[in-house]
């Protein structure tokens, strides 16, 4: 997980900024990547969001050191004032293009450099700086290509149930919190695609009261690392929900309404009925009351 600095594109104005990526390498000289990239805060503007990819990789010295050229689309959601004190949620997508140095240090643990520029067409253009540590998850100690998961992985998911509990976060100037928790039903459909279906409680963080159910598609991979199985996925659906603190929209009975949920989550298999993950959803409201809600549970699994 990188950690660095964010400028506007005329270095006039600084923030800190984070991001963490997920890296596939399809040949030696290729690769695609997904990636979140929190860009700090400078006055005006709260933005975030996920970078989709495509790398041309340079690899030296077997693998030990590489340099990449990426770009690709970023998405971002950004949280600007309003007059009076609220606040509004700018949706967009911008081009993106990257530049990364990375240096396997031991094993499969690797340091890396990646310099981001992000050009909107209607909001502030950023350049990003981030350098941290990370870990190779395929076969070998260093990246190999065309190596998805194991040859005798059993496949990702049968059925599953999964309680969470966690905490909410309303994308506004205050960014009010609250405890969160959830319920999901996850099946495998094939050995790298699961779907989902989960009730969501964000409890009551003042400025919205929601709660609803949710149904997603993830594309997923699972890894065996010395006998530990770690999947990685990235959840992508909609959310109806009811918001108690909004009143119905005029020729509606009821507040009841639809927002996108964006859900990466990880996950470590310690035995071959019980899974442990973690999962950010990301809510993507029409009326500037977007949220994110981090997760941690405890999974069963069935079937399998």
């Amino acid at each position: 997980m990188p950690v660095g600095d964010m400028s506007t594109s005329t270095f006039t104005r600084n923030s800190f900024s984070w991001q963490v990526d997920y890296r596939l390498y399809v040949t030696n000289n290729l690769a695609l990547s997904e990636a979140y990239l929190n860009e700090g805060k400078i006055t005006g503007h709260r933005r975030d969001g996920y970078a989709t990819e495509a790398w041309i990789n340079l690899p030296f010295d077997s693998h030990r050191i590489s340099f990449s050229a990426g770009g690709g689309f970023y998405s971002f959601f950004d949280t600007q004032p309003l007059p009076g004190g609220d606040s509004r949620d700018f949706h967009g997508t911008a081009p993106i293009i990257s530049l990364s140095a990375t240096a396997y240090l031991y094993n499969r643990f690797y340091a890396r450099l990646t310099v981001n520029r992000i050009m909107p067409s209607h909001d502030i253009r950023v350049n990003t700086a981030d350098a941290g540590l990370g870990v190779w998850l395929g076969r070998g100690d260093r990246p190999e290509p065309i190596r998805f998961s194991d040859p005798n992985d059993e496949g990702v998911t049968k059925n599953e149930l999964t309680a969470y509990y966690g905490q909410s976060t309303v994308n506004t100037l205050r960014n009010e919190k609250a405890a969160a928790t959830s319920l999901e039903y996850r099946h495998g459909l094939t050995k790298y695609l699961d779907v989902t279906a989960a009730w969501i409680n964000e409890g009551d963080p003042q400025v919205v009261r929601r709660n609803g159910v949710a149904a997603q598609l993830w594309p997923v991979n699972t890894f065996d690392i010395g006998g530990q199985r770690i999947g990685v996925g990235m959840g992508l659906g909609v959310y109806g929900y009811i918001d108690r603190k909004q009143h119905p929209p005029p020729g509606k009975s009821t507040p009841a309404a639809l927002a996108f949920l964006i859900s990466p989550a990880l996950t470590w298999e310690f035995s071959r009925h019980w899974s442990f993950r973690v999962v950010l959803h990301r809510v993507v409201t029409d009326y500037n009351r977007d949220a994110d809600i981090f997760l941690g549970g405890l999974a069963y699994r069935w079937g399998r």
